[in-house]
């Protein structure tokens, strides 16, 4: 996609991001005027892509809230499926971390406290993220604050309430899916299988990110990355960051428990154990 080129009722300002299967751009409504972020299918894709993208709408244009990036629109355009997002004018929560290093506890604790209740209201809708990192959550400004909202559904699955979690989707066809520096053992072992709990692994890289400006399982390789998580080999927080609170400490640890059913079990119960951290 090149500048100034239509899509439907769009035409393309910026490219966003270029991805394996899909591609993000800033794009103006043609009558509206609006600003919007389209993610545009790649033209050479596996075939069950298209589906998956179509999928990621539906799920994704199901919450609504504050701290979930909003989709208004899908539609087909040359063959191609074109999702229709808010398009937020900042950065990622990674190129912040880049830019800054660690951030004050303060700020830490309040875009966490905004993920983590983005993240309470896909569970809610029973949908599981399963790729919850820094690059895929963007800090948007709204009346003067920084307002986190969790994006990508690509690898978001819809949980049957219930029933134990079954392979659908991309979990048929992947063996891996998700991101090994925060993704949890389980998900590691069967993406297809893993309920809300592999999320709040998940939430515990992050918040580990966040306090010490350094990722837990750092590794040269993924193989690498996701057999420190299995076995929960990860520095001390306090060892980077010897002004973060106990209390902030022992919640990164119990969400980073190997095991899904020793880990902290829900957004709920993570809001409210964050309400007694100084800070």
């Amino acid at each position: 996609m090149i500048e100034g080129e239509k899509v439907d009722r769009y035409r393309i300002e910026k490219t966003l991001y270029e991805g394996e299967h899909a591609s993000v751009y800033r794009a103006r409504h043609k009558f509206l005027g609006s600003r919007h972020a389209l993610k545009i299918q790649n033209i050479e894709v596996p075939e069950e892509i298209p589906e998956a993208l179509l999928n990621e709408a539906r799920l994704q244009s199901s919450v609504h809230h504050r701290n979930v990036l909003g989709v208004s629109d899908a539609f087909d355009w040359q063959r191609r499926v074109v999702l229709v997002m808010d398009y937020v004018r900042s950065e990622s929560l990674a190129e912040l971390i880049e830019r800054v290093g660690t951030l004050p506890l303060r700020s830490s604790l309040s875009l966490f406290r905004g993920i983590v209740r983005g993240t309470r209201a896909l569970h809610i809708s029973h949908i599981v993220h399963r790729d919850l990192k820094p690059e895929n959550i963007l800090l948007a400004k709204e009346e003067g604050r920084v307002v986190p909202k969790i994006a990508d559904f690509g690898l978001a699955k819809l949980l049957d309430p219930g029933r134990p979690p079954e392979p659908s989707g991309l979990s048929v066809s992947y063996r891996y899916l998700g991101t090994p520096e925060y993704m949890a053992p389980e998900q590691a072992r069967d993406p297809g299988r893993v309920d809300t709990r592999a999320d709040m692994f998940s939430l515990g890289a992050l918040l580990y990110e966040l306090v010490t400006g350094h990722m837990a399982f750092e590794a040269e390789t993924a193989a690498e990355s996701m057999y420190r998580a299995a076995k929960g080999e990860y520095v001390d927080p306090s060892a980077l960051n010897p002004d973060a609170p106990l209390e902030l400490v022992v919640i990164i640890q119990e969400l980073l428990q190997r095991k899904a059913d020793k880990r902290l079990p829900t957004c709920d119960k993570l809001l409210e154990r964050l309400d007694v951290v100084r800070g």
